[in-house]
């Protein structure tokens, strides 16, 4: 599996590099300046995340497409990677 974590928002062009790099088993984690991507549903057909105290901390809700992780759950994606990609 690869972890894709995207701290910012990426463009059309570096969605439709992901959406041709990425499998379904593959996982997208949206932190930092990205966090703005789980308001609406997943851009991408693979896992989607995001960690349960930036969710917070933006104060907003996530999407039924995103699942919110705690941090020990965000390090398990990581540390279990065969890739970890930081966007």
């Amino acid at each position: 599996m690869t972890t894709v974590t995207l701290s910012l928002p990426p463009s059309p062009f570096q969605l439709e590099f992901l959406a041709n790099s990425l499998s379904p088993t593959d996982a997208v984690i949206a932190t930092s300046s990205s966090i703005s991507l789980v308001y609406t549903e997943k851009p991408l057909n693979t896992q989607a995340f995001v960690r349960e105290c930036e969710l917070l901390q933006s104060g907003g809700h996530a999407h039924d497409s995103w699942t919110v992780i705690t941090d020990e759950q965000w390090a398990t994606h990581l540390i279990t990677a065969n890739k970890h990609i930081a966007w």
